[in-house]
């Protein structure tokens, strides 16, 4: 018997070693990730399907349990919101460090990041917002919460000359 390894299978490793590199720099793997033109987060999809209808070999879920702990229950409702949280936030400081104001009705991506802000703010303003995300934001978007004496549902924002362009 032929023990080198088939081309499905190293195509399978390779796809496991992106899929741990997604985890390990983003905490996770949304359905939508692409690693170096890899669609993992449909991999990993994949994956757990197979597990789940026992169609996963005992050896691929060993290396999936090593190189990914949890995988298979995907993330946890909490661990997602937050990392999808912090995934708006970085999206939403680097619109402000490109365009120099923040975000009303801005995509980033596929991230709607100008609702994102206006569901911050809302939250806020209801004193639903935690305290640890109101500082993040607070470092990150300094300026974000309109002044007291803005009238509501009148934002003012900050124009450069290159929004006029």
């Amino acid at each position: 018997m032929n023990s080198l390894p088939g081309r499905n299978d190293i195509r399978w490793h390779r796809n496991l070693t992106l899929a741990a590199k997604c985890a390990t720099e983003r905490g996770s793997i949304a359905a939508d990730d692409v690693v170096d033109g890899v669609a993992i987060g449909r991999w990993m999809s994949t994956q757990r399907a197979a597990y789940r209808t026992g169609r996963l070999s005992r050896a691929r879920q060993q290396a999936l349990d090593e190189a990914i702990p949890g995988w298979e229950s995907g993330r946890d409702r909490a661990k997602r919101d937050e990392w999808e949280w912090k995934r708006h936030l970085t999206a939403a400081a680097a619109y402000l460090a490109e365009h120099g104001g923040m975000p009303h009705d801005a995509n980033q991506g596929r991230l709607a990041i100008g609702r994102w802000l206006a569901r911050q703010r809302a939250a806020h303003r209801r004193g639903t917002l935690a305290p640890d995300r109101r500082l993040l934001l607070d470092h990150a978007l300094p300026g974000w919460e309109p002044s007291a004496s803005t009238r509501p549902g009148m934002l003012i924002w900050r124009h450069t000359p290159q929004d006029n362009a």
